[in-house]
């Protein structure tokens, strides 16, 4: 899927990075008039869209650390609602109530309470900042280090993109 560019224009910086097979492709380009980001769209029969914004509505292009503060309450909310859960389908089995069935479901919930702060340690968030409103990517959280990396090199490239392109960007690296 390429961006539509209007006549004159000129494409300098184009790629497409899939975090894994279940995930959607994030594009990313620019030309001498225009940022090209890709959109999900839901509920569509096209599962992504290519937004344009013009270089004149362009603020800047920050690359953030996530807020852990959320991180942390979905943390919790995993935690908690698995441990709730889990008390009330053990307290179902022990109790001998008819058509009780007993799932992995709500020990899966608490693994994945534990794991979200230490899936999530360190990802970045690309934040396009324009007159008409904020683009935010967030990757997928990857397991493994050589996928962590990949997605920050790709972030990386793409603020040496804007910086060459005179976008003021900001960074905490």
């Amino acid at each position: 899927m390429k961006p539509i560019l209007e006549h004159g224009e000129s494409l300098r910086f184009y790629e497409t990075i899939q975090t894994d097979e279940r995930s959607l492709p994030f594009i990313f380009g620019f030309s001498d008039r225009a940022i090209f980001v890709s959109k999900e769209q839901h509920f569509r029969k096209d599962a992504i869209r290519i937004d344009r914004i013009p270089l004149q509505e362009t603020k800047h292009v920050l690359l953030l650390r996530e807020r852990t503060a959320v991180v942390w309450l979905f943390s919790a909310l995993f935690l908690a609602c698995g441990f709730v859960f889990g008390a009330v389908m053990m307290s179902n089995a022990l109790n001998e109530v008819s058509e009780t069935k007993i799932t992995g479901y709500p020990f899966g919930m608490i693994a994945a309470g534990i794991l979200i702060p230490f899936l999530s340690r360190g990802r970045r968030v690309l934040r396009i900042e324009s007159v008409k409103g904020n683009y935010n990517w967030k990757p997928a959280m990857m397991v493994d280090r050589k996928s962590r990396e990949r997605i920050l090199d790709f972030q990386k490239r793409i603020l040496s993109e804007c910086k060459s392109l005179g976008i003021v960007v900001m960074s905490d690296l």
